[in-house]
């Protein structure tokens, strides 16, 4: 088996472009204060109660996604395949993904602007084995956002719900299955300098969120054909094929303009608002 951490909506979480994805970019918005210079700071992941506990404007970003390859089943068969503890998956990506015990693996994305700063989430992914060699399930039980700047001036708060629940299944031709179904679910303290309402926040990093799981769970289950393919024919070195799992191109165009509509909705809620004011 191959190891996919379930992407981090820090990233929106962002979960995630390491290249242009943003959840808002507030280029002209976002403070600025060159005390808070190139200072490293690491936001580790609250717990459920430490974030009920937190007060403040809270965003939810939400995405999904559902696929499935055929594979022709080799000499080793694939539900052997499926059994695999841990301790034998491949990491597959060996400079993002390594692992830390039999069943934990830390996985670093790569740099993202998150909130108009340069942020690096890195992930904590558990792995269980499903009975009968039916599958696997994929966690993130904790997580850290590395960044410099006006991260440290963000002094926000975030909660990650993450699982990629790895099955297959016999095809009436005879060939096999593989599906991953993958949920990303992550809470964000809204800092209190960003100018954008919750709403408008939400919108554009569901965008961004749908966008990396559209992407990455393809190349999850090509990858994991591939794994399967090697380990069937007999290669136990467990050794990382493949490469790039994590990069997703999230067109920045799209971004901004999914922010511009966004802020404009806002703003023609406002103006009816006080509308509405002004004829009570």
């Amino acid at each position: 088996m191959v190891v996919l951490c379930p992407q981090l909506a820090a990233r929106g979480s962002a979960m995630l472009s390491s290249r242009s994805a943003t959840t808002l970019s507030y280029r002209k918005q976002c403070p600025r204060d060159n005390s808070y210079a190139r200072q490293p700071l690491v936001i580790r992941m609250a717990t459920h109660k430490e974030f009920a506990q937190v007060k403040g404007r809270k965003a939810v970003f939400k995405a999904e996604k559902s696929g499935s390859i055929e594979v022709t089943e080799g000499s080793r068969k694939l539900r052997d395949y499926m059994s695999l503890p841990p301790s034998e998956y491949s990491v597959l990506d060996a400079d993002k993904v390594t692992r830390i015990d039999e069943k934990h693996f830390r996985c670093e994305l790569g740099s993202i602007n998150f909130l108009g700063t340069e942020v690096s989430p890195v992930l904590t992914a558990e792995v269980n084995v499903k009975p009968r060699g039916e599958g696997t399930v994929i966690r993130v039980v904790d997580a850290e956002v590395l960044g410099t700047g006006l991260a440290k001036k963000a002094n926000t708060s975030f909660m990650v719900l993450s699982e990629n629940d790895v099955s297959w299944r016999d095809l009436e031709d005879g060939s096999k299955q593989m599906s991953s179904k993958t949920y990303v679910e992550t809470h964000l303290l809204v800092p209190g300098w960003v100018p954008f309402s919750v709403t408008a926040i939400e919108r554009t990093g569901n965008m961004v969120m749908s966008t990396v799981v559209d992407q990455v769970v393809p190349r999850f289950l090509k990858q994991l054909k591939e794994d399967y393919i090697v380990w069937a024919d007999g290669d136990d070195s467990r050794s990382a094929t493949s490469s790039g799992l994590f990069d997703v191109d999230v067109a920045e165009e799209t971004v901004e303009e999914t922010e511009e509509e966004t802020v404009k909705k806002a703003e023609d809620k406002e103006e009816v608002e006080v509308v509405q004011k002004v004829h009570k």
